[in-house]
């Protein structure tokens, strides 16, 4: 009897050990995100990837899908019915990305790379990636705005979520969206470093300034604005915010100095001048001319694009002059030079195989032309609004007879 219960009890043993072991194995040892160890799959490039993974008809029948976005980005003065998609930027990196591995750091080559955020700078085009397995650092691609060419990759420090990047033409510099002990924060790294980093090295890139940022939770999207930075938290339920923070002569966030003579990088701790609540979800915001436009996506679902009158308070559904609804995936959007350019994720390793419409160039559209559109449709509003007052003033008017 005593040899059965002996049995069973290192049965019962065993079997907990292996099921421990089978769990730990695929679930990780207490991690708050949890990927699979194969979850990021390999590959023998050694070199940021620059070739497209979908061919200018399968990113069209994308953009073709939504009427009113389509009509929108096929330029105003041409007569073409459908955009020339081979005259966007191919998104970098989505097949592989050479950066360093943030525990060992190593140069090694990443295929999970997730695009965030892009802007112009100057004659650049940059945008921002991270790791979706948390395994290397951060990236900017930097490209000729004008012919689209993949000039680099600058590797960052750590592990940014890089949500949104902003070009401050005013100071040269780059405002990136990051984040320090568990704490916002706003990173800036002027254009000559950008233009100086050797690629080949691999090395983080220095950084100019670092604002810690007191009163958000989370530093997600980033833009700047008649020099003012407007800073916006992305939240999946409930009202996300915005806040401004004031830049300095010198270029620097203005805040309370934090900085030592031990250390390179400027560091302040700045808050917010002023705190206006935004729709959920939001991904980029985007200032032009006293209009502001908003980016909202989340997971596989359409994506929408908000054109607001710039004013105080909420910025609800309801008060949007218009709604225009984009491919899944959409990130950051930023203004320049009266374009708003759009980056897409669902062309990254992560999400590809699972979104609907994939994009892995970054998109444009005309805002003079978004602004123009809603005029246009307003008028034709008014003027059917009008016409049904006359026809029930006639029926009115008739029956009283």
């Amino acid at each position: 009897m005593r040899n059965q219960q002996t049995k069973f009890i290192v049965g019962i043993l065993l079997f907990t050990t292996i099921l421990t072991g089978v769990l730990l194995k695929g679930y990780g040892f207490g991690t708050q995100d949890v990927f699979p160890r194969a979850g990021e799959p390999k590959t023998t490039q050694l070199k940021t990837s620059t070739k497209s993974i979908y061919s200018q008809r399968h990113v069209l029948q994308a953009i073709l899908h939504y009427q009113k976005f389509t009509d929108l980005i096929v330029p105003g003065n041409d007569d073409a019915d459908e955009p020339s998609v081979d005259t966007y930027a191919v998104q970098p990196g989505l097949k592989a990305t050479r950066t360093r591995n943030i525990d060992t750091g190593k140069i090694e080559t990443c295929t999970g790379m997730t695009p965030q955020g892009v802007t112009p700078a100057g004659k650049y085009l940059l945008t921002t990636a991270y790791d979706h397995y948390k395994h290397h650092a951060s990236v900017i691609y930097v490209q000729s705005l004008q012919t689209h060419r993949f000039l680099k990759t600058i590797v960052l420090k750590g592990h940014p979520h890089v949500g949104g990047i902003a070009y401050d033409k005013k100071h040269g510099q780059v405002l990136i969206c990051g984040r320090r002990r568990g704490q916002a924060s706003i990173i800036g790294i002027t254009m000559k470093q950008i233009e100086r980093y050797q690629d080949h090295s691999a090395k983080p890139i220095t950084y100019d300034q670092e604002a810690v940022l007191g009163t958000i939770s989370r530093a997600s999207y980033v833009t700047v604005y008649h020099n003012q930075l407007y800073v916006g938290l992305f939240k999946r339920r409930g009202l996300g915010y915005v806040q401004k923070y004031r830049l300095e002569k010198d270029g620097g966030v203005a805040g309370e100095d934090i900085s030592s003579e031990f250390w390179t990088t400027w560091r302040v701790y700045a808050e917010g001048l002023t705190n206006q609540h935004l729709l959920k979800q939001i991904q980029g915001l985007a200032v032009y001319k006293g209009y502001l436009v908003l980016s909202q996506s989340y997971g596989s679902h359409h994506s929408r694009i908000y054109l607001f009158k710039e004013q105080t308070g909420t910025y609800r559904k309801d008060k949007a002059l218009m709604t225009i609804t984009a491919p899944p995936h959409l990130e950051q959007i930023t203004a320049y030079r009266g374009k708003l350019y759009l980056v897409f994720e669902g062309a990254a390793q992560p999400y590809r195989h699972k979104a609907k419409r994939q994009i892995d160039r970054v998109l444009t559209l005309d805002i003079k032309d978004v602004v123009d559109y809603y005029h246009v449709q307003a008028q034709k509003a008014k003027k059917a609004e009008k016409a049904q007052q006359a026809t029930k003033k006639v029926k009115t008017n008739a029956s009283s007879k």
